[in-house]
């Protein structure tokens, strides 16, 4: 699409006064018009994998993320989508989900596509198995009795790794925005003595 996208050099999982001193450089650096938007994420890399799913989870838990219902599902949903018309250069982008080149993508269409990838990305988060081992690495994975399958309609963990992905860049992009360059306040308990 010609965009010319340049990174930001920012570590996520970085705590205390590093994640301080990286916050107020990259708020500066952070720049729309020049491109200066993105940052890498590593999958593997620290305490990256352990601290993106307990925030997804939280993201869950505490609904920060609902997932949509079916718009089948809704009468006045369906009514209002039926009648839309998609952009031209929306049909382009998804067009490759549609297995004949011949007939237009409709809204109707369109609708069930993304009935069918929430539906997939709920099924995926319910799937995700969260184990320990004794040395205390923790791993967010497929059963193994799901990830041995080898065929074509196996289980997958791809819209999941996608809303891990996305609810970890709002995250940062939220704490880089709102950082006003303060260290953050910390509230002690202050031990009372009651008579």
């Amino acid at each position: 699409y010609g965009y010319n996208l340049k990174t930001l050099d920012y570590d996520s999982c970085a705590e205390g006064q590093d994640m301080i001193e990286q916050l107020s450089r990259v708020k500066k650096e952070y720049n729309l018009t020049d491109g200066r938007i993105v940052i890498r994420q590593p999958f593997g890399v620290g305490e990256f994998i352990r601290k993106a799913n307990e925030h997804l989870q939280i993201c869950i838990n505490y609904k920060k993320i609902w997932f949509a219902s079916s718009t089948v599902a809704n009468e006045s949903a369906f009514a209002s989508v039926a009648g839309f018309e998609l952009p031209e250069d929306t049909i382009k982008q998804i067009e490759h989900f549609k297995g004949s080149k011949d007939d237009p993508f409709t809204v109707l269409q369109f609708a069930d596509l993304q009935d069918r990838i929430i539906k997939d990305t709920k099924k995926q988060c319910a799937l995700i198995e969260h184990t320990a081992t004794s040395r205390g690495s923790i791993s967010f994975e497929l059963p193994s009795h799901l990830a041995r399958i080898n065929t074509p309609n196996k289980p997958r963990k791809d819209n999941y790794s996608a809303l891990l992905l996305g609810t970890w860049g709002v995250k940062n992009y939220f704490m880089i925005k709102d950082h006003d360059g303060s260290k953050p306040q910390q509230k002690m308990f202050v031990p009372q003595v009651i008579r």
